[in-house]
């Protein structure tokens, strides 16, 4: 569901206002490339709790740091279960690593 929802609003949307650059690792990227598929490799915090660790301290050292995280989820009614695990990994596994960083 989020998926459709960049692929088919959210996309075309941010593009219609030039926010698309935001999504970017690289500038040079083609509006056109930045997808779902591309915002799970490069912006989207998702996988293990060992990969969702490592892209979320490459984001923290890349910006600066920041002060707080913000969990976007779509339509999670099907499957309550994987969404309560999946916050309870965030919780336990994931977050743990940062409690003692501090924005530069």
């Amino acid at each position: 569901m989020l998926g459709r929802a960049y692929r088919e609003y959210l996309l075309p949307l941010f593009g219609s206002f030039q926010f698309t650059d935001y999504f970017k690792h690289d500038p040079s990227i083609p509006d056109s490339d930045v997808t779902p598929e591309y915002l799970v490799d490069h912006g989207w915090l998702v996988g293990s709790p060992k990969t969702v660790t490592e892209k979320l301290g490459e984001m923290y050292e890349a910006s600066g740091g920041f002060g707080g995280l913000l969990v976007l989820t779509f339509d999670h009614l099907d499957d309550n279960e994987g969404w309560a695990n999946s916050q309870r990994l965030l919780v336990e596994e994931v977050m743990p690593h940062f409690k003692d960083m501090q924005p530069d």
